[in-house]
């Protein structure tokens, strides 16, 4: 049984009865048919995987590093050239037998400061956009100074 709702002469809703338990059973049938179809559904079809892109670099230029020679794994010299790059600097180390360029993280050392580095490897043809420059060789490391003490950063 139906009711309507008069306002100002004109019906505005209809009213369905309350449920009673009586129609419980019809109800709960109804509920299993439709969730029943549902889960008798055929599976999906896999879908094929597309080949996968080339991996790009990796973010830091640490990922990539070829390992110290043997016995180049501490270095030492004066830097004679310090070039400043965000969060890394390049150090040029001159020592007796070997110039050659350093990276590190933090300040590095002041040119003339006197430096023992510890090599993490080191990179060949390695191109900073920052810098706008190639290194022919590269080697990252921690830098710290002669003396034993560790450079400002």
């Amino acid at each position: 049984m139906n009711r309507m709702i008069w306002t100002n002469g004109n019906p505005r809703a209809k009213l369905s009865p309350m449920p009673t338990l009586a129609d419980a059973p019809r109800r709960l049938i109804r509920l299993l048919v439709l969730f029943g179809a549902a889960g008798c559904s055929p599976a999906p079809t896999p879908i094929a995987a597309e080949p996968s892109a080339p991996t790009p670099p990796p973010a830091s230029p640490l990922g990539t590093l070829d390992p110290p020679a043997p016995g180049a794994a501490e270095l030492s010299g004066t830097v004679v050239e310090r070039l400043a790059a965000g969060r890394y600097h390049y150090l040029r180390i001159r020592s007796a037998d070997t110039d050659r360029w350093i990276a590190t993280m933090g300040a590095g050392a002041d040119v003339g400061a006197r430096v023992v580095v510890r090599s993490f490897g080191l990179r060949r043809d390695f191109d900073s956009p920052r810098l706008g420059r190639r290194f022919d060789e590269l080697t990252f490391g921690s830098v710290r100074l002669a003396d034993g003490s560790t450079p400002p950063t």
